[in-house]
């Protein structure tokens, strides 16, 4: 009885987490999301800097959430987990790629503020692997032996192109792959 009570209880907590919803972009690239505590999502491409910023708002955002991975077939482990559907195989392998290139020459900082979270991603195929912050006020580097490290981790865990998520231990740094659309970053 009192385990049913404190696995509600963590459910709960973590249906209250903020996630973000990377929306719909033009093309493949490296990019950056910040969802801001309203809602709004902004999306810039740092492939194309003279695309415009891509302004989305989703209503969800300010109610409690509850992330995909709490459904359906799936397995967790105390640092990650696996939400139990495949991704483009092509697009993973191009997106992590994408990811580890872009963290190449001493990684790459990010950091979230009191007004949002922040999320960097590679888009390939409409399949996105990604890393973020989450907790405010946090900063974190990403380098390249980091990113393999981290899917090496969630492919330990889950099959090697189902969508998924890495988190270090006592870090606010997450790596993951999912789909554009997916919440993420929870």
């Amino acid at each position: 009885m009192h385990f049913r009570n404190i696995a509600s209880v963590a459910i709960l907590a973590a249906s209250l987490v903020s996630a973000i919803i990377i929306p719909e972009v033009p093309f493949d690239g490296v990019w950056i999301a910040q969802e801001l505590a309203d809602g709004t999502t902004i999306t810039t491409s740092i492939s194309n800097p003279d695309t415009a910023l891509i302004i989305s708002h989703y209503v969800a955002t300010n109610k409690p959430r509850v992330s995909r991975n709490i459904h359906g077939r799936r397995f967790a482990w105390p640092d990650g987990d696996c939400w139990g559907y495949q991704l483009d195989h092509a697009g993973v392998d191009q997106a992590a790629n994408g990811l580890a290139d872009w963290a190449t020459n001493g990684g790459h900082n990010l950091c979230s503020s009191d007004d949002g979270t922040y999320t960097y991603f590679v888009n390939r195929r409409n399949t996105i692997v990604y890393y973020c912050i989450d907790a405010p006020r946090r900063c974190g580097n990403l380098d390249t032996n980091d990113v393999r490290y981290a899917l090496g981790q969630m492919d330990a865990h889950c099959p090697r192109y189902e969508a998924s998520w890495f988190k270090w231990p006592g870090s606010v740094e997450i790596v993951g792959k999912a789909k554009i659309g997916d919440e993420i970053c929870i």
